[in-house]
This record gives structure tokens, C-alpha cells and sequence, in this order.
């Protein structure tokens, strides 16, 4: 399993065998051979369909397992080697879906404060500066009291939450003092401020993992250079945490999919309509077995309500190796990997990855990637079998509450069915929005152009837009409601269809 996970938690869709996984594979599907050319349009021909590669998108190093959680898009198919259009069958659209601040003082924000005096009243007011008093004093249980009715008598706005933090932090109180400076979070302005603090609290409970993870996010979206120092000086003291045997990542998720086949017509393949519910799962580990070595393996499955001739199953395995050169961490890796369809076997596919990434100026990183594919396709899916080549280049930059990712990927396939051969490039763009401490936006596009080997199959051009919203339940589970659009231009006109996919999921790194 690569070093690289997964986007998002992604919040995605993945219409493979295997978890969402940097060395995740394109599934192909047609008979061995290419078919004959025929002027007859009642004549069966292959769909050539493609499994989406899942993108490896990792928004934070620190939130992000070791095994990718990437969002996949659609391989297209097309039609048969003919020039005129013919109808494909309900095996082939089957295989069509595979295609896929500190507390060393209290911090009193006058301005703040005094936004939201404005409109409150004069008894919340005097309560405020009552516990002001009392926090001088310090006596800090009256000026709790004081700031909670204060907040009571409708004092709006963060100043009121980050004195009551304080106060209920001198006093041991710590489960309210995490509340209000939760609260606090919740206003971007301050929300570096909230993440430091929180961090301060886990300390007290002698949680360094996850005092660890607040200094970071303070030290992150940090506008004030010295709240950054504090931040950073804080990582730097905490101990250096023991290394985690077996690390993982799991969701289970369901949703509604309005063109499961990716075609223009459900009378296209005979069946009686092109949406359905679906569930789905994915779980992935990686255990050390010394300072280099790592073994990976994973499960992934997708089931439809009604339409089960689209069913998916599939697992993986294999191991990687890390080299450590300068500002290099490269990774060598290889992956077996055995899908199923309906029940039925579909392709085993071995995989060698070489992966390498370094940290560039301005907060940005670099990663590279080359995979290779050796496939089987299976029973009637021989003619996915034969060779995959792939290159990729992404760069990530996160800054404050914003974080981007641009990526570029190239696809070389030369298969037995050389009908199913083509030449793929994409264009991936990844922004994510921290809103506050708890929820997140996230936006992805992707624009794919296809051409394949045999002219007059022609080419596609595919559009994905992706918009998911996350809600952490807490530093390792999540909760993710993702909706894309698809829309895909074609050569074969059955082929011209659009899609809406949405999904919840709930996921968690274990």
C-alpha cells in the first residue's frame, strides 16, 4: 500500500475492488477478440468500460492514514470497432460501472467583546465585566459563574466563550473548558486561538497524541506570528510519539446512483432503468514489519439494491519499501490484487509502483508517481487482460482554513482486446475549506480526455464536479455526505450520458 492515502476521507465514490488506494486499478471488460465490422445495428458489441483510478489526496499528514483515501473517476467505455452504433449488451454495461493563545494570561478580545456588547444588554454586560473582575481577583469559580450569565443573558460572540474556557480551565474543569473553546473555534478569526488552547487541555489530560494534532492546526492557520511561535514551540516539546504497529482505514457508507450502467438509455443494455441505491464499504491496514517495510491489504465492496449484476468485490495485498534521500521520501511498491463481479472473478492484477514526494518552499508539496499492471481478466473478461502503464505529478499546498491540490495523470494501456486500448490525460483539481473546527467544504474537479488505439472508437472527454461536506465526530471519526455530477462526451452517442452519484458515509482511521 503506498505511503499516500486517501482524498478526503474522502467522501467519494469508488467503484473498485479495492479500498481507495494509491495503487488502485483500472478494470476493463470485453471478449478476447476485437469484433467484426457490420452494418447490422441489431448486432451485439462489446462496452468497453474502464474503473476510475482513485486519487490519492491526503489533506493533512496528520490526519490521514497510510493507505490512500482517493476519489476515482469513471473509464469510460465505447462502443465496438463498427462504425455504425450497436447495442451492447447488459454484460458489458456491467462491466461500464467499473469504469469509475496562551493561559499564562487571560486574553480578554476587546474588540470583539465589544461587537457583540453592542447588542446586548446592559445586564449581560455588567455580568461580563463582573467576571473580569473576579478573574483578576482570582477567583475563578465567581468569574465562571459570571461569564456563563453573561452567555445566558444572550452575550453573543467568542470573547464570552474564551473567558469561560479560562475560567473553567483554572479550575480543572476541563470537559466545559473544551466546549467553550470548541465555541470559540467556530469563529474563523479565532480559530487558531480555540485549536491552541484545546491543545493546552489535552496536555493536562496527558494526551500528547492529541495535543499534538491542535498545536498543529493552531500552528497552521495562525495569522498571528506569535500565537505560531507558541504553537510551534509546543510541538517542539511534546515527546516524540512511539510508532503505531498496524495502522488502518475504514468506512461503510450508502447512497443513490441515477446511472449505474454510465449510459444514455437504460433500453441501451435491456434493463428496466439506470438508478439504484447502493451500499458500500472499504477497509484498508498496513503493519511495519521493520523500519522500511510495510505489508498492506484491503477489502472494498459495492452493493446495488436491484440492479445486482453490478455488484463488486474485491481485495488486495502486497508490501512497500521507504528510502529516505535528502529532502526525498520515495517508495517502492508491489500489489496483488483479485476483483469479482456479480460473484463472478473479473481480473488479478499485479502492480509495481514507484512513488517519490519532498516538501517544496511556500508550504507546497510534491509527489510523483509511475505504476505499471500486469492483468488476467477472467472467464469472459479475458480481453481486459494485457499491460498498464502510469505516470501522475500532484502538488499540495494547505494554508490556514484553505487547502488545494492540482494533479495531472497519465494512462497508457495496451490490452488484449486492442479495442479496449487508449491513451488517457487528466486534469484533477482538489479545494478544501475548513469552516471551523468540527465541519469542512470540499470541492474536486476532474476533466479527462480519451483516445483510443482503434480510430473508430474515437474519443471521450469526461467532467466530474464533486462538492462533500464533513463533520468530525472526533479526532479519528468522521462523518462525509458527498454529491457529483458526471457528464460524458462521446464519439458513440449511447455513450453521451450524464450522472448524479450521492452518498453518505461514516469513516474512521483506525
Amino acid at each position: 500500500m503506498p505511503s499516500c492515502l486517501t482524498k478526503s476521507f474522502a467522501a467519494l465514490h469508488c467503484l473498485r475492488a479495492r479500498p481507495r488506494h494509491s495503487l488502485q486499478r483500472q478494470l476493463t471488460a470485453s471478449t478476447p477478440r476485437r469484433p467484426q465490422r457490420t452494418k447490422d445495428r441489431n448486432a451485439l458489441t462489446k462496452l468497453r468500460s474502464w474503473v476510475a483510478t482513485c486519487r490519492s489526496a491526503p489533506k493533512s499528514g496528520r490526519r490521514t492514514p497510510p493507505i490512500s483515501e482517493n476519489r476515482p473517476e469513471d473509464r469510460s467505455p465505447m462502443n465496438a470497432a463498427g462504425t455504425r452504433i450497436h447495442r451492447p449488451s447488459l454484460r458489458a454495461a456491467r462491466l461500464r460501472v467499473l469504469d469509475q493563545v496562551s493561559f499564562t494570561a487571560l486574553v480578554l478580545i476587546a474588540g470583539v467583546f465589544n461587537a457583540s456588547a453592542a447588542a446586548a444588554s446592559d445586564e449581560a454586560t455588567q455580568l461580563f465585566q463582573a467576571g473580569r473582575i473576579a478573574f483578576e481577583n482570582e477567583d475563578y469559580a465567581a468569574a465562571l459563574d459570571a461569564f456563563e450569565a453573561a452567555a445566558q443573558a444572550d452575550l453573543q460572540g467568542p470573547a464570552v466563550h474564551f473567558n469561560i474556557g479560562v475560567a473553567a480551565f483554572r479550575l480543572g474543569r476541563y470537559e466545559r473548558a473544551e466546549t467553550a473553546f470548541r465555541e470559540v473555534a467556530r469563529t474563523p478569526a479565532m480559530a487558531a486561538l480555540g485549536y491552541y488552547n484545546l491543545g493546552l487541555i489535552a496536555l493536562r489530560r496527558n494526551d500528547s497524541n492529541r495535543a499534538s494534532l491542535w498545536f498543529e492546526r493552531a500552528a497552521q492557520d495562525a495569522s498571528d506570528e506569535r500565537l505560531r511561535a507558541l504553537a510551534e514551540t509546543r510541538l517542539a516539546e511534546l515527546p516524540v510519539p512511539p510508532q503505531r504497529p498496524l495502522v488502518g482505514y475504514a468506512s461503510l457508507g450508502a447512497g443513490y446512483d441515477d446511472n449505474v450502467a454510465l449510459i444514455s438509455d437504460s433500453e441501451v443494455v435491456g434493463v428496466s432503468g439506470l438508478e439504484d441505491a447502493f451500499a458500500e464499504g472499504q477497509f484498508a491496514t498496513s503493519y511495519p514489519l521493520a523500519s522500511a517495510w510495510r505489508l498492506d491489504a484491503g477489502l472494498m465492496f459495492l452493493d446495488y439494491q436491484e440492479l445486482d449484476s453490478f455488484d463488486q468485490l474485491g481485495a488486495h495485498g502486497g508490501a512497500r519499501y521507504r528510502v529516505l534521500g535528502g529532502s526525498w521520501t520515495s517508495d517502492i511498491a508491489v500489489q496483488f490484487s483479485y476483483t469479482t463481479l456479480d460473484g463472478e472473478g473479473f481480473d488479478n492484477t499485479r502492480t509495481l509502483s514507484l512513488q517519490t514526494s519532498r516538501e517544496l518552499p511556500a508550504d507546497w508539496r510534491l509527489r510523483a508517481r509511475y505504476q505499471y499492471s500486469d492483468i488476467d481478466g477472467m472467464n469472459e473478461f479475458s480481453g481486459v487482460g494485457g499491460s498498464r502503464h502510469e505516470a501522475s505529478a500532484r502538488a499540495d499546498v494547505q494554508q490556514g482554513q484553505w487547502a488545494l491540490g492540482l494533479e495531472y495523470h497519465l494512462e497508457v494501456s495496451d490490452l488484449q482486446d486492442e479495442t479496449l486500448s487508449a491513451t488517457r490525460n487528466q486534469f484533477a483539481l482538489d479545494l478544501r475549506r475548513a469552516l471551523n473546527v468540527d465541519w469542512s467544504l470540499a470541492l474536486d474537479a476532474t476533466l479527462r480526455h480519451g483516445v483510443y488505439a482503434v480510430s473508430e472508437n474515437g474519443t471521450e472527454d469526461r467532467m466530474e464536479i464533486g462538492l462533500a461536506i464533513t463533520r468530525a465526530l472526533s479526532m479519528r471519526w468522521r462523518v462525509v455526505v458527498r454529491y457529483a455530477y458526471a457528464d460524458n462526451d462521446s464519439d458513440i452517442p449511447e455513450f453521451n450520458y450524464e450522472r448524479n452519484r450521492i452518498g453518505a458515509s461514516i469513516e474512521a482511521l483506525l
